[in-house]
């Protein structure tokens, strides 16, 4: 007589804190593939995160700063715009990881049940690598110009967390949309773009009309852009409210990240 079928479930539906808790040595060996795949298979290995930023900055630096003469506050243009990459890249990066994350892992999802928060989260995790490496070459270029960071600085973490926040809730909405419809890894690139321009990388947040700024700031890398470099290069005063608009925002974004991924999390494997 056959035996019947063992089916796992989760211990609640959606996302479980205690359940990601207890399959975190997963989370380790996924977010250790992801740095595998992305570097010990590569010729470059870590310089690709030393050579994406500084070859960035130098196009950026030839056609905004010396082509169309964009304004950077009274500091060089290649160090004003790195300030900013230093967290876009993150940023921009994680939303591309994050979009295919589940649409990639099909085959991992319905061989076997475990947190599928991990597949959006892990490559975000492993992201954190590049962005150390690209904020040490921040800080040896800082360094290097005789720039000393003001006292604001001690705000860059909370800058770093409405980053975090914002990118895995963007994430999140975007690999849930991902698992359904394949258009999404097609439309992310598009959206980042887009992004890119709606947010201060390439021009600093004042040439935005001041009536419109608030709005504007409901992007959270506006203010977490903005608040790098008035804490890194003192080129405005600290932009305590945009970056509270953006904390804000991206409060609410992974609030609704979350929810969308809780609700359709258990089709995942259906859609495979």
């Amino acid at each position: 007589m056959a035996e019947a079928p063992v089916v796992i479930r989760p211990a609640r539906p959606g996302i479980s804190l205690r359940e990601a808790a207890e399959y975190r040595d997963l989370l380790y060996y996924l977010v250790r593939r992801d740095l595998v795949v992305r570097y010990v298979q590569t010729v470059l290995g870590f310089g690709w995160a030393i050579l994406q930023p500084l070859v960035t900055v130098g196009i950026f630096t030839v056609f905004f700063g010396r082509l169309a003469e964009v304004d950077s506050q009274g500091v060089p243009y290649a160090l004003f715009s790195l300030t900013a990459i230093v967290p876009w890249t993150y940023f921009a990066g994680g939303l591309t990881l994050a979009a295919t994350s589940i649409a990639g892992n099909f085959t991992l999802l319905t061989k076997v049940y475990f947190p599928r928060l991990f597949l959006p989260l892990s490559p975000l995790l492993a992201a954190i690598v590049d962005f150390l490496i690209a904020g040490a070459i921040l800080g040896i270029v800082l360094g290097a110009t005789g720039r000393v960071p003001e006292l604001e600085a001690l705000a860059l973490p909370v800058l770093v967390v409405i980053m975090l926040a914002a990118t895995l809730g963007i994430g999140l909405l975007l690999a849930s949309l991902g698992a359904r419809y394949r258009d999404v890894r097609y439309a992310t690139p598009f959206l980042v773009q887009l992004l890119l321009f709606l947010s201060p990388v390439i021009y600093a947040a004042d040439v935005v009309p001041e009536p419109w700024r608030y709005v504007y700031a409901l992007n959270p890398m506006v203010g977490v852009i903005e608040g790098f470099r008035a804490s890194l290069l003192g080129t405005t005063a600290f932009p305590w409210e945009l970056v509270g608009i953006g904390a804000a925002s991206s409060l609410v974004l992974l609030a609704l990240g979350v929810r969308v991924f809780s609700r359709t999390a258990r089709y995942f494997a259906d859609l495979a």
